[in-house]
């Protein structure tokens, strides 16, 4: 009853003042900053995050004390944020932190926070570990632990993930960085949608209209 309360007062606010953004009403979203036309999918949980304008989340995925930038593609089962366990203390339970135990009165976990750049594609089961900063542009591969940093545009897999590729040549990517066109108006994206329905060159973005 008090769950079904929940979504209903949720699902008002958002109509009321979030332009265009869809909670499944089977997802979970505590404390987190939603743009516009942000997408949450079944049973994905949200947690103490801020989720860009037009970024999607898949079902099931798990986001924890992250900042991800805007028309980011995160898949079902990602997790962004994973909570890390010290191997090296005696016991790797969080019994001597988390007050819930009963063993001590105050949590002492430590929060780090991931930031994820815009455009990002995060594939299915991928697992970003907290703390890292991804950047704008960069491709995940399904299944992948990202253990590092990525930098803008490059695309990571594997177990931990490494480096498989980019994108982009050079100066494409560095004519992305500058124009930064997830930064544009509405109007603006509209105007140049044929740019983002092909295979990108430099030649082409030589062309970006503005009026």
């Amino acid at each position: 009853m008090i769950k079904k309360l929940y979504n209903s007062v949720r699902d008002v606010y958002i109509r009321l003042f979030k332009n265009g953004v869809r909670l499944s009403r089977k997802s979970t979203v505590i404390s987190t900053e939603l743009g516009s036309y942000a997408h949450v999918g079944d049973y994905a949980f949200v947690y103490e995050s801020e989720l860009g304008r037009y970024s999607s989340i898949g079902r099931n995925a798990v986001i924890r004390n992250a900042k991800i930038g805007g028309f980011c593609s995160i898949s079902w089962h990602a997790t962004i944020g994973a909570t890390p366990h010290d191997y090296t203390l005696m016991s790797t339970h969080a019994f001597h932190y988390i007050s819930s135990f009963d063993f001590v009165e105050d949590d002492k976990r430590l929060v780090s926070h991931t930031v994820v750049g815009n455009d990002v594609w995060v594939g299915a089961n991928a697992v970003i570990m907290p703390g890292l900063t991804i950047g704008d542009g960069v491709v995940i591969g399904a299944g992948a632990i990202v253990t590092k940093d990525v930098p803008p545009y490059i695309i990571v897999a594997g177990v931990p993930a490494v480096i498989i590729g980019s994108r982009f040549e050079k100066d494409v990517v560095e004519k992305l960085m500058d124009i930064k066109w997830w930064d544009w108006s509405n109007d603006k994206i509209q105007m140049n949608i044929g740019l983002f329905r092909k295979s990108i060159t430099i030649d082409g973005l030589s062309k970006i209209r503005e009026k």
